[in-house]
């Protein structure tokens, strides 16, 4: 009866994401555009969802509501796949709930910690130990180093005491190496990995089961395309240009895209006046004859438009 029941309530919960999130949309719209809703209105949600999506900080928003619409809306969430979603959820609520207290005062989801996350002991042990050091390690005035550029194969997040932390699988971005041969590092940063990135690591180790066991820590990052990978996009749309990493307008784009979280999808994605309002921030102070990633996306931006 009880595992009845505990499957039950999940689904419902999930049934009512969309709802929850969706008032979220119109809260954050509403103020930031300082305009009265009326959540029954189906026209302000879709502006809302509009802005939300213009946004990079509010990303996860998009995302969650993305996963939300695909798993409650199209088909029968069953006990399985209802485990399986709340658990992939769990990040986006906890990034729900630190947003409307940090930016509204806002508290939400007052027992979310009381969600069963099923975890053996020791498990749960070695991760609160990693995510200890990575918050000692934000105290340290340590020297920030970019070297090499890396893939990112793999990032599995988990949570402690309502926190969001990432155990980051990466590889080489180099061709020659073996693909095979991933190494591991922690954060609490949110890593792009649609590209290659660079990352400025920071060593540590936690005492665990009696051993002394090392660690990787990322303590900053950022993401680190190689020209000639765009080059490469480029060429399969009959496009010919030159890039290099010391083209103002490459430098740009790519400190846009890690303060933001977006990729070039979600950038040729936005509405016609967001696109171009980001594309005027983006290009300010750009010489002319230094634009060549924009007219690559301007053409991307009208194919997809048409």
């Amino acid at each position: 009866m009880y595992h009845y029941f505990s499957t039950k309530l999940k689904e419902n919960i999930l049934a009512s994401l969309r709802n929850f999130i969706e008032a979220v949309f119109l809260k954050v719209y509403s103020v930031e555009k300082q305009v009265s809703i009326n959540p029954m209105e189906y026209n302000d949600i879709t502006c809302a969802i509009k802005y939300i999506k213009s946004i990079g900080k509010l990303k996860f928003l998009r995302q969650f509501h993305d996963y939300v619409q695909i798993s409650v809306s199209h088909y029968n969430v069953g006990e399985e796949n209802s485990e399986r979603l709340m658990l992939k959820y769990y990040e986006f609520l906890i990034k729900i709930k630190k947003f409307l207290k940090q930016t509204y005062n806002i508290n939400v989801l007052h027992n979310l910690n009381k969600f069963p996350i099923n975890k053996e002991t020791a498990s749960k042990e070695y991760y609160e130990k990693i995510s200890e050091k990575i918050l000692q390690s934000k105290l340290n005035n340590l020297k920030i180093r970019f070297d090499k550029r890396f893939y990112i194969k793999k990032i599995k997040p988990f949570f402690v005491k309502d926190k969001i932390f990432y155990e980051v699988t990466f590889v080489e971005a180099n061709f020659g190496k073996n693909k095979f041969d991933g190494m591991i590092a922690f954060t609490d940063f949110e890593i792009l990995k649609n590209y290659s990135v660079k990352f400025s690591f920071c060593n540590s180790s936690i005492e665990i089961i009696g051993k002394t066991m090392p660690i990787l820590i990322i303590n900053k990052w950022e993401v680190s395309i190689k020209p000639w990978a765009i080059k490469n996009f480029a060429s399969i749309l009959g496009k010919e240009i030159k890039l290099t990493t010391n083209s103002k307008e490459y430098w740009k784009i790519m400190q846009f895209l890690t303060k933001t979280g977006f990729d070039f999808l979600d950038i040729i994605n936005l509405e016609y006046n967001y696109y171009e309002k980001y594309k005027d921030e983006i290009l300010k102070n750009v010489k002319k004859d230094e634009i060549k990633i924009f007219k690559i996306l301007d053409y991307c931006f009208n194919f997809v438009e048409k």
